[in-house]
């Protein structure tokens, strides 16, 4: 808005140069320096006007209306060299030269006198403005520590940059591969102890079916059925079973069952132990004849 602003004061100071021209000055209603100072708010920077050349349309020719026409032409060039983005290495900033300092380039355009009565307007245009485009801007527009494309040092930085990008994705790649091994292990190690302890709920479940079998076998009003309950009890490997298949036994003060319960604890033991009593005179006589 405040560039529209200056331009518009800029064309207002012209058109109003142009209503003091005294009549029939037609060649010499707009000068040089007005061209300048109103295609100063057209050209933007880092450009800047070198020369300017005014040229009336048709010199020759007899006009009907006091309406004027100029071509003009306007040398401008580069006041600094200019750089386009490549891309964002870090905290660098990497930028590739697009053109040199005082590169020079032609406008061409029209400067058009149009009268309103005693009024006069000015319309300036510009029709080659493409030139001034794709042309990148000055390394102080530029955000970041800049490195300039090609540059010896340039090169240099981003030979290390991209061999720490190396060693870092190394790195990272070793990591995850270590905490893929571990995970795995620890999958493993769940794994197997999830199926221990499916496996003792199942022993355990197991005894419990075979303790409450066997309490009630113990107690059955069936002698037969006590005996085989009581006997598969004590042939039992789990040592609870065995304590109550024994103590069921001796519960039962039934002599059969007694009788078997001694014998197959017998035959469990493959020897007995025997401890034997000396009396006080018995170990007076052996001190004495020894």
């Amino acid at each position: 808005m405040l560039g529209f602003r200056r331009i518009s004061l800029a064309l207002a100071a012209l058109a109003l140069a142009l209503v003091v021209t005294p009549p029939g000055a037609w060649a010499q209603e707009i000068t040089l320096e007005q061209i300048r100072e109103a295609l100063g708010y057209e050209i933007p920077p880092p450009w800047q006007i070198k020369s300017v050349s005014l040229q009336p349309t048709n010199p020759g020719e007899r006009r009907a209306t006091p309406d004027v026409s100029h071509d003009f032409t306007v040398t401008i060039e580069l006041a600094a060299a200019t750089f386009l983005l490549d891309r964002q290495e870090g905290p660098f900033t990497l930028v590739r030269p697009v053109a040199p300092a005082a590169l020079s380039k032609t406008l061409v355009g029209v400067v058009r006198i149009i009268t309103r009565g005693t009024n006069k307007v000015a319309r300036l245009e510009i029709q080659n403005r493409e030139v001034m485009e794709n042309i990148g801007k000055p390394l102080d527009r530029f955000p970041g520590q800049l490195l300039i494309k090609g540059d010896e040092r340039t090169s240099k930085l981003l030979a290390e940059l991209e061999q720490e990008g190396v060693q870092r994705q190394q790195a990272e790649k070793t990591r995850r591969e270590k905490e893929e091994t571990q995970l795995t292990e620890l999958v493993g190690t769940l794994k197997v102890e999830g199926e221990r302890v499916v496996a003792e709920r199942k022993v355990m479940a197991q005894r419990a079916e075979t303790l409450a079998d066997l309490r009630r076998d113990f107690t059955a009003s069936d002698r037969t059925q006590r005996l085989a309950a009581i006997e598969a009890g004590i042939r039992h490997t789990d040592p609870i079973i065995r304590a109550l298949a024994f103590e069921a036994a001796y519960s039962a003060k039934d002599p059969a069952i007694a009788n078997l319960a001694i014998g197959l604890f017998l035959a469990r033991k493959k020897t007995i132990p025997i401890l034997l009593y000396a009396t006080k005179l018995e170990q007076l006589v052996t001190c004495s004849l020894s």
